[in-house]
């Protein structure tokens, strides 16, 4: 629902900050698939209560569930990238913004591109490498997840570890560097500005909004790539695992990136206020740092 939301608000609204908004919007379209397949699994589950077991095989083989296994590891690849896009652009924007490589709108869009078709490419290629693969990827599991957390060796399992884990875990180490380099920037940009208002209560925001996105991201991969780990290494990771992972870990940042990109934040509170008529308390106080911090909110908005 938060994502339906996002995805309507951002089509809808004509946002000035127009590469933040595609950005988020394609955000949102990818998280939107997350829920989609947690769904059908919810539905798979209930019809079949107490059969399961004289079924299992048969459901892991469906062309159901090779289609859960695909939208789950589309969502998954293209919110990793579009919060690497993301990223990237705050980089730029705040850190370096007397820099000519900035994205444009259009770049943007051939970018985002890419990312849904590099995620599709890499979910399609376990359903047509078959001799490889022997039809199994997506069937590991009664929740059609490809994840490799287990210690044993299917087919395709050096697959799921490069997607799931090295490209994963390479784009969660750029998002918390970069977040890093940006609040230690943001911080000594504020040194200069003391004498305009109390920097430290801005600061100390700046670094809780940025914390929440590490937060987040670490909750939802740091479990998956330790379970990870620890399997390769030999250790037993039980079956349920799966199950929790699939409910409880993977889809994390799918119901919060909402929350925290479009309805958490001040830009988004301005714009829909007004369309009530009503006015922003916050409305007015600009100044040097006001604006520098309404700008890490609407590129994109936290």
């Amino acid at each position: 629902m938060c994502n339906t939301f996002v995805i309507i608000w951002r089509l809808k609204t004509k946002d000035s900050a127009r590469i933040s908004s595609t950005l988020i919007l394609s955000l949102g379209c990818a998280d939107f698939l997350m829920g989609v397949y947690l769904i059908i699994i919810a539905s798979v589950d209930v019809y079949y209560r107490n059969i399961y077991i004289k079924n299992s095989e048969r459901w892991k083989r469906s062309m159901l569930c090779k289609t859960c296994g695909f939208l789950s590891t589309v969502s998954s690849e293209v919110s990793v990238f579009t919060l690497t896009l993301i990223t990237m652009d705050r980089l730029i924007t705040l850190c370096f913004p007397l820099s000519h490589k900035r994205f444009s709108l259009k770049l943007t869009y051939k970018l985002i591109f890419s990312s849904w078709a590099l995620a599709a490419f890499m979910a399609v290629i376990p359903l047509l490498v078959d001799p490889y693969f022997e039809g199994a990827f997506y069937a590991r599991s009664g929740v059609c997840l490809a994840l490799h957390i287990t210690n044993h060796r299917p087919s395709g399992w050096e697959y799921s570890v490069a997607i799931f884990f090295c490209v994963n875990f390479l784009a969660f180490i750029f998002i918390i560097s970069s977040y890093a380099y940006i609040y230690i920037t943001i911080r000594k940009s504020y040194k200069n500005m003391s004498r305009l208002m109390s920097r430290r209560s801005r600061t100390d925001k700046i670094g809780r909004q940025m914390a929440l996105i590490v937060m987040t991201n670490s909750m939802c991969w740091f479990p998956i790539i330790v379970m990870g780990l620890l399997a390769m290494s030999g250790i037993n990771i039980p079956g349920e695992a799966y199950a929790w992972t699939a409910i409880f870990v993977l889809p994390l940042n799918s119901a919060t990136n909402p929350l925290i990109y479009t309805i958490s934040s001040l830009h988004f509170r301005a714009q829909l206020l007004s369309r009530f008529g009503l006015k922003d308390r916050d409305e007015g106080k600009g100044s040097c740092v006001n604006k520098l911090s309404t700008s890490i909110q609407v590129s994109p908005s936290i």
